[in-house]
């Protein structure tokens, strides 16, 4: 079906492609009026598609996909978390036994890239963490 204005663009029907491309000795099917055409597809699918228990079906499944979806975030933030707390204690650690003076000095200078490293990835995952949907909603 092809949509085709008529009287100045005031109507609009549909019409089958052989009419509109070849005429009217090729397709006898009548114009079907724009508003009443769609006027009764629009009730068919109120009644048909649209109903409480499909509407309700619908949203039952979105909310699962919501639960689902959460607690993958929920658990990307304890992950997150556990991870950021761990290299946070080691840096702790690693700081007690140089005030302590328990490590040399030139024992450090080779951990320093890796030092750098550990910082970089924190702020990493701390910035992952706070993007995280789930973040934002406990706000």
């Amino acid at each position: 079906m092809a949509a085709c204005g008529a009287k100045s663009g005031q109507y609009h029907d549909y019409t089958c492609q052989s009419y509109v491309k070849m005429g009217r000795q090729h397709c006898n099917q009548k114009l079907l009026r724009a508003d009443k055409l769609e006027s009764f597809i629009v009730k068919i699918l109120q009644e048909r598609v649209l109903t409480e228990e499909n509407i309700k079906d619908l949203l039952l499944q979105v909310n699962e996909k919501l639960q689902l979806f959460n607690s993958e975030s929920g658990q990307q933030i304890i992950t997150f978390t556990e991870f950021i707390e761990d290299k946070q204690g080691k840096r702790r650690n690693l700081y007690q036994v140089i005030e302590k003076g328990q490590l040399d000095f030139s024992d450090v200078a080779p951990l320093n890239e890796e030092i750098e490293t550990l910082k970089a990835r924190i702020q990493e995952i701390e910035l992952k963490k706070t993007r995280s949907p789930e973040h934002s909603d406990h706000r």
